[in-house]
C-alpha cells in the first residue's frame, strides 16, 4: 500500500517512512507497523498484496467487546489468519515468561 505522506504509527508514535512495513487501516485510514501488530512477515505480505479492506484492531473493537461494524460482517481468511498470527505470538510470548518464571522460582 503506497504512502502518500508520512504519518505516525498509531501505536508507537514513530513516523512511518515510505521503506516500511505498516498497513492502512480502511477504516480509520491511521497506519500501523508491521512489528508495532505482532505480525509475521507472511501475514504482512498477504495483506498488503490484497485488494480486501483491512480494518485495524481498534476499529473493530471500537464500540466494545463483541463489536461488529455492519459495513464489516464477513470476515476474510486474511483477517483470521491475522488474529489467529496475533495470538500466537501473544501466546509464545507469555509462555516464554512463564519459563523464565519458574527458572527463578
Amino acid at each position: 500500500m503506497p504512502k502518500t505522506k508520512t504519518e505516525n504509527c498509531d501505536i508507537c508514535l514513530k513516523e512511518v517512512l515510505d521503506d516500511c512495513q505498516a498497513l492502512l487501516c480502511d477504516k480509520c485510514n491511521i497506519w500501523k507497523h508491521k512489528e508495532c501488530l505482532s505480525m509475521s512477515n507472511k501475514t504482512y505480505l498477504k495483506l498488503s498484496k490484497s485488494n480486501d479492506d483491512w480494518i485495524c484492531g481498534k476499529c473493530k473493537t471500537k464500540d466494545g467487546p463483541g463489536f461488529v461494524s455492519q459495513a464489516k460482517r464477513d470476515y476474510t481468511l486474511a483477517d483470521v489468519m491475522a488474529k489467529l498470527e496475533e495470538m500466537d505470538n501473544k501466546y509464545k510470548a507469555l509462555f516464554t515468561k512463564y519459563n523464565e518464571q519458574l527458572k527463578i522460582n
